[in-house]
């Protein structure tokens, strides 16, 4: 039996999922840059095939092993994320990645924008200490949680280079670059 928790977030992302890319789809250039962070990662890791694991975008009913497990803004959503995190270990092959973009909820707009919604109430939870304790406690190795560079709003397409640039650049300021927009959540199934 699902917890009241775990009921009202099924409840709210079922009536959102019909009309989700029909609302952020002004949100294209920062989903853009959310797949070339994860895109980055695993070619420098020298995963140039095999299978991908969504989790969130499916009924979470798997029936195959996977190379690699990902998501962006889940692991805040589940009420007990060190068991999900080791469901998904289970699930990986055994040279799997574990992959996932979060959001940071001490950057300014990630704050503003999920403040007072219920669906996002466990949000600061988000911090490197307690991902890399969940990762690490579901049996993850090589743990990494880095700060990505700050996004700004997608914006008009003819400004997304200059926007690109723009955040690059505010990421080196130091200090700065601890209120990113995003976190993203690295770990292998086994050290190589």
């Amino acid at each position: 039996m699902k917890t009241t928790h775990q009921n009202n977030q099924a409840a709210f992302y079922q009536d959102q999922a019909e009309r989700y890319d029909q609302l952020y789809a002004h949100r294209s250039r920062t989903y853009a840059l959310k797949a070339n962070f994860a895109k980055e990662v695993i070619t420098a890791k020298g995963l140039t095939s095999g299978t991908l694991l969504e989790v969130g975008c499916g009924s979470g009913l798997f029936t195959q092993k996977y190379d690699i497990i990902c998501g962006v803004d889940i692991i805040h959503h589940i009420e007990n994320p060190i068991e999900a995190l080791r469901v998904w270990k289970n699930l990986a092959n055994p040279n799997g990645i574990l992959l996932f973009l979060e959001c940071n909820p001490i950057n300014p707009a990630m704050y503003i924008r999920h403040y007072n919604r219920p669906e996002e109430k466990r949000l600061y939870l988000n911090n490197k200490k307690n991902l890399t304790s969940w990762v690490a406690a579901a049996g993850w190795k090589n743990i990494s949680v880095k700060n990505l560079p700050t996004y700004l709003p997608s914006g008009p397409e003819k400004m997304w280079n200059l926007l690109t640039v723009t955040e690059e650049f505010i990421h080196k300021i130091p200090l700065i670059n601890r209120l990113s927009g995003l976190f993203l959540v690295y770990a292998e199934k086994n050290i190589k």
